[in-house]
């Protein structure tokens, strides 16, 4: 399917190697690039072949993705999200959505059986606030959905999954895939750690963008509260 998305983004440099690198990368990236599916304007973003995105790796690829052109992708993914946190499934959202829009089949099997990993939220929080300052879109911001997905990310999730009451979520063995501590799925985190590192620290830089956030919102005292955490 030809893209409707049109990307002039350019490299100049003495170095023709360096030139053709990144034109290969880009014409290579775009081909990742979909659009008229049920679920919207997207880009792959998870394991090959799946023909889906997950919440950590749009977080980790929409600043090269802005920089690609494809804002309008970036945001559709983002709301995607924010829409489908449920409380049903504990403030979780949908870890992967497919082209069909629907949580994909290999992650999903019901609301009380899914794969999820606590630094999800967080992660998606810290990223809408910087396509916020990328873009200057205000949707961002506003969006009563994306609004709802950050203030129950920046507490009620908090709530269901911190057992032990210090303020950070931890996993029990027992959930199985729901609920893993760490983006590390391998043997020596999975059914183990309790918190992995990588979720404080993106937990904390939740925290920062919220506060910014609140504040731009004129949410002064939120915008206090949220820094001090």
């Amino acid at each position: 399917m030809a893209l409707r998305t049109q990307n002039d983004l350019t490299l100049h440099s003495s170095d023709r190697d360096l030139e053709r690198g990144f034109d290969l990368l880009k014409r290579e990236a775009l081909q990742y690039v979909f659009e008229g599916y049920p679920v919207g304007d997207y880009y792959e973003a998870a394991l090959p072949t799946r023909n889906a995105f997950c919440m950590r790796d749009v977080s980790h690829q929409c600043m090269g993705a802005q920089a690609l052109g494809l804002g309008k992708h970036n945001y559709n993914m983002f709301l995607k999200f924010a829409q489908g946190l449920s409380e049903k499934r504990d403030f979780c959202s949908y870890w992967e959505i497919d082209r069909y829009d629907r949580p994909a089949p290999i992650d999903y099997d019901s609301d009380a059986d899914f794969f999820y990993t606590l630094p999800a939220n967080f992660d998606v929080v810290d990223a809408i606030y910087r396509m916020w300052r990328w873009s200057g879109d205000d949707r961002y911001l506003w969006n009563d959905d994306i609004t709802r997905f950050c203030a129950m990310s920046m507490e009620d999730y908090v709530s269901r999954w911190d057992r032990d009451g210090d303020g950070i979520p931890d996993s029990v063995p027992a959930e199985g895939r729901r609920g893993l501590p760490s983006y590390d799925e391998g043997p020596a985190s999975v059914g183990k750690l309790r918190v992995g590192t990588d979720l404080v620290m993106i937990m904390a830089q939740a925290y920062l963008s919220y506060s910014e956030m609140c504040r731009v919102k004129g949410l002064e005292e939120y915008a206090h509260i949220y820094r001090r955490r």
